[in-house]
């Protein structure tokens, strides 16, 4: 059902978001500035990203709409699986009589988030794909393959640069290392068949019309109710709706991401020295309950959020939801979970943004709950 939907959104007349890709892609292959603010979609991402979605652009339409949905329905299973082995590992395996009562939980809050993502072409669910193989390389030890997808993520967004706080408080320099390298790769990808200079144009324009006039400089009390909207959900958002003079407003906003930052690297920190001395399994799942914090954080410090934005808080829900079972009162958890997103996903018209800052605020409680706890007793496997 997902699949058609997608479809037949990327066949509208005026396509969806990953036409805006496809068409910057093109662009970019002759040499154009893809930032038309005109334009039904407009392309908001680095040049590198648009340089690299040259070979789908080549494909025909159909096909690049088939690979691009099947890609992002992949890396959620793929993400959705590592966050379940990241929790068996530990010791907290799910009983069979208890996974599908887990899995309606998880699928319940996000399968409107899922069907945004899909049929509107976003990239959100490819790049909690790449997130999650960072944090699997980073596991791993394997600091070059770790920068390689940390930088590909952040090539094709700016936001998921909060994972460098992750690295920053767990001291993978190395990793870092290799993120800066790779970064610069990719960067610099474009110039190898546009010219240096046309490179250091597109990426001045970027700089100059998407993150300072569209993202750095937003005001949203002077774009009307629909800016307002998009941006509710972040902490960026709250506080332009909330102060009306601008540059209080910024003083504020900068204040709101200090306090976020602060907060995801004393969580990850904390979290590492408290499973120094435990099982491999347990000290495997502090990185990982790390990721899907910082994910969730950089939900709140963005300045534009909208629904299939959430994509990025699918970590910290699923190592939360199959972590229930290791979490006291299992049962009423699960139940209220279920019951609560029930009815607000289900509720007409659909609540936005009252829907927002509940799903971060429950995210953030459950990955809390579900935190690695070295000397607490396994209930399931104590009885």
């Amino acid at each position: 059902m997902l699949v058609v939907q997608s479809w037949r959104r990327a066949h509208r007349a005026e396509g969806y978001d990953l036409t805006c890709y496809l068409d910057a892609a093109r662009d970019v292959s002759q040499g154009q500035v893809p930032y038309d603010a005109a334009a039904t979609f407009p392309y908001l991402y680095p040049p590198a990203f648009a340089w690299l979605m040259q070979p789908l652009a080549a494909l025909p339409y159909g096909v690049a709409v088939l690979l691009w949905t099947l890609g992002s329905l992949a890396a959620m299973c793929y993400a959705v699986r590592w966050c379940q082995q990241r929790v068996r590992d530990a010791g907290r395996d799910v009983p069979a009589r208890t996974t599908p009562w887990l899995a309606l939980a998880l699928a319940i809050p996000f399968f409107r988030i899922v069907h945004s993502n899909l049929t509107n072409g976003q990239v959100n669910l490819l790049l909690v794909g790449a997130c999650v193989l960072f944090a699997e390389a980073l596991r791993r030890g394997r600091s070059g393959r770790a920068g390689f997808w940390l930088a590909l993520a952040i090539t094709t967004k700016l936001t998921p640069g909060i994972l460098l706080l992750l690295l920053v408080a767990r001291g993978a320099w190395k990793a870092l290392a290799w993120t800066a390298v790779w970064g610069a790769v990719l960067w610099s990808a474009p110039a190898l068949t546009l010219g240096i200079d046309t490179a250091i144009d597109f990426t001045r324009a970027f700089f100059e019309d998407i993150v300072v006039g569209r993202g750095g400089a937003v005001r949203s009390y002077t774009l009307g109710v629909d800016q307002v909207t998009r941006e509710f959900f972040s902490l960026h958002g709250l506080a332009g709706w909330l102060v009306d003079d601008w540059q209080t407003s910024k003083l504020v906003r900068n204040a709101c991401a200090a306090l976020v930052a602060g907060g995801l690297v004393a969580a990850t920190w904390w979290l590492r020295r408290a499973t120094q001395e435990a099982a491999q399994g347990l000290r495997d799942l502090a990185p990982a309950t790390a990721l899907g914090l910082c994910m969730v954080g950089e939900r709140l410090v963005a300045p534009m959020s909208e629904k299939h934005h959430l994509a990025t808080a699918l970590p910290a829900v699923a190592l939360a939801v199959f972590s229930l079972p290791a979490l006291p009162g299992r049962r009423i958890g699960a139940g209220l979970l279920v019951a609560l997103t029930a009815c607000a996903l289900l509720s007409k018209p659909f609540p936005e943004a009252p829907f927002y800052f509940g799903f971060v605020a429950l995210a953030l409680a459950l990955a809390w709950w579900a935190r690695p706890r070295a000397a607490e007793p396994d209930p399931i496997v104590s009885g």
